[in-house]
């Protein structure tokens, strides 16, 4: 649940200032006031949407007018949305209010030199972390014996609040295994005044850096890793607990995507289809088929088999065959569909294997808009059956979850997704006085080849097939009832179906 102040805001107030967020306690779950060292863990959600929304807001006007300083917590205020619950108003922080409004006049000075810290409002920004993380004003450590030496006669240094941040993070935080690594390395790589420079161009002083590669360091290093930490908190990949296996490093409850390729196709899939279930399984470290994971891809194969799931996507694959691979599955039983992404150009200059099989794998390659091939990414066709195609250029899932992506593993999952919701149409019960079912899951492969066949016709482009699934609303008129439409599919498909066999 987000930072909520209900009766303590009014609809007209723009927003909560972070002072008056860790003032008031929002952050502190049970941890006994006077404990100020032991670390609190509450409410993790919540300081998952501020880190993200902060750091993102010092990462997108680093350089602009809105930061002509450091921010700190009484600069910063978090935009408030206001939302019914139980009958009451509530303001809270939510992630579809992603803008961080600064009060420009009250900038805060700078602070000195001493501080060794090239670039200060990174290092400001790992201190609001910590404050997050903590949930408490970093000035409530002051009185604690181990930091009188940073205030000589009671009174604060310049410096003091960073040296007691650096301080609590390396004694308290830094190994703590309640708290997400993401949050970690991001405060960790904020307070090392070393971290930044080291990623830039050696011999560059501050004045002289590129604001833009420095930019694109603290989006890689700070805002990537938060934005795919949100999505793993947040994520409507319907994969439930039991789910997920990670054959790589075995840690199945860490649910880990380094580059958030998974993550982006399973919330395409569930975009198409809302009520899926889903399996994944992390097999690949660098994204392709090699001879260190082709064993993990045959293990992960016989489990998704042994959890009888209905579709199975490979989004990678690699230039050389596996016959390890192959086996796994060619073993397969024949109710369950394998979807593979064809590779992209330049990287391949042919169909990448476990694609290119045919046999018992459903070959997909990428269309345009237009539905016409992909020169751009696909590789030459098949020389001997399906090289079907569907949209895989400018996806994108979701309004706020990244960039629009190209590839044919996109219009794999996509692939996947619409077999997924023709097979879901299948289990529907008949309309009344019917009793003729449609039988798609016995033979699913054999059975999704012709259905697809028959959609992509009059569409080819230069040896591809390009699906149109839009064909199936061709058939069907505005005026039909929901079971005359029904109907009218369940038809269209059993032809296609009985044509097959004959």
């Amino acid at each position: 649940m987000p930072p909520s102040t209900s009766g303590r805001k009014s609809p007209d107030s723009p927003g909560f200032s972070l002072r008056n967020i860790l003032a008031n306690g929002e952050l502190v779950g049970s941890t006994p006031a006077g404990d100020l060292l032991r670390i609190d863990t509450a409410h993790v959600k919540v300081k998952i949407i501020l880190f993200y929304l902060l750091t993102k807001g010092v990462w997108q006007f680093f350089d602009s007018e809105l930061m002509p300083n450091e921010w700190t917590k009484d600069t910063v205020e978090f935009l408030v949305e206001y939302r019914e619950h139980r009958g009451a108003l509530t303001a809270g922080v939510f992630l579809n209010q992603p803008l961080v409004p600064v009060q420009l006049n009250s900038a805060p000075k700078k602070q000195e030199e001493a501080l060794n810290h090239n670039f200060p409002k990174i290092r400001e920004l790992g201190i609001m972390l910590l404050e997050i993380l903590l949930g408490r004003q970093i000035e409530s450590f002051r009185g604690l014996p181990e930091f009188a030496a940073y205030l000589p006669g009671g009174k604060p240094t310049p410096y003091a609040d960073y040296r007691i941040a650096k301080w609590l993070f390396d004694k308290k935080v830094k190994m703590d295994q309640q708290i997400a690594k993401p949050l970690i390395n991001v405060i960790e790589r904020c307070l090392d005044a070393f971290f930044f420079p080291k990623l830039l161009a050696p011999g560059k002083s501050k004045d002289e850096a590129d604001t833009n590669r420095l930019r694109d360091a603290m989006y890689e290093k700070l805002v990537a890793p938060l934005d795919l930490l949100v999505k793993t908190n947040y994520d409507n990949t319907h994969v439930k607990q039991g789910n997920y296996r990670d054959f790589v490093d075995a840690l199945d409850d860490d649910r880990r995507d380094d580059t958030g390729h998974g993550t982006y196709l399973a919330r395409l899939i569930c975009k198409i289809m809302p009520k899926v279930e889903l399996y994944a399984a992390r097999v690949l470290k660098d994204g392709l088929l090699s001879e260190e994971s082709c064993g993990l891809v045959e293990n992960a194969i016989d489990w998704a088999a042994g959890k009888e799931v209905d579709i199975i996507l490979m989004a990678s694959g690699g230039n050389k065959d596996y016959d390890n691979v192959r086996r796994a599955i060619n073993r397969l039983p024949d109710t369950t569909l394998f979807v593979a992404a064809a590779g992209n150009l330049p990287q391949c200059k042919r169909v990448t294997f476990p694609a290119r099989m045919q046999r018992n794998v459903m070959c997909i390659f990428a269309a345009t808009a237009n539905n016409k091939n992909s020169r751009a990414l696909n590789p030459p066709p098949l020389s001997r059956g399906y090289s079907f195609a569907i949209l895989g250029e400018a996806v994108q899932p979701e309004g706020n979850w990244g960039n629009p992506q190209s590839g044919t593993s996109y219009a794999a999952a996509i692939a996947a997704a619409f077999a997924g919701m023709l097979l879901h149409f299948s289990w529907q019960a008949l309309p009344e006085g019917e009793n003729d079912p449609l039988d798609l899951q016995h033979c699913l492969h054999e059975r999704m080849n012709p259905i697809f066949e028959e959609l992509s016709k009059n569409q080819q482009d230069g040896g591809y097939e390009c699906i149109s699934p839009s064909h199936l609303l061709n058939i069907i008129r505005e005026e039909f009832t929901e079971q005359e439409k029904r109907r009218k599919i369940r038809n269209f498909l059993s032809d296609v179906i009985a044509q097959q066999r004959s």
